[in-house]
């Protein structure tokens, strides 16, 4: 992934590591997908902001403006059941 925001970064993360994924999407299929833990939205309901503060996401990926948002939830939620079952088969 690369970030931009105070500085540039490229970093990478593995879909059975990241918390929750959460989906804002627009009618046009236009949206953006979180990932949040839980502890996060908790605090965000707590104090009007947190999670939906883009300055407090840290090194959360927060993937924006992606065509055809349902799709891509789905694609991430299906490869993340896949390494899901693929551990319990062990």
């Amino acid at each position: 992934m690369v970030q931009n925001g105070w500085r540039r970064g490229l970093t990478s993360a593995y879909l059975d590591t990241l918390p929750n994924l959460i989906k804002e999407g627009g009618a046009n299929g236009l949206g953006t997908l979180r990932f949040i833990s839980p502890e996060t939205l908790w605090s965000s309901k707590r104090n009007g902001m947190g999670a939906w503060n883009d300055m407090s996401v840290g090194s959360i990926p927060v993937l924006r403006d992606i065509e055809d948002v349902d799709s891509v939830y789905r694609l991430i939620c299906d490869q993340r059941d896949h390494l899901h079952t693929a551990k319990s088969d062990h």
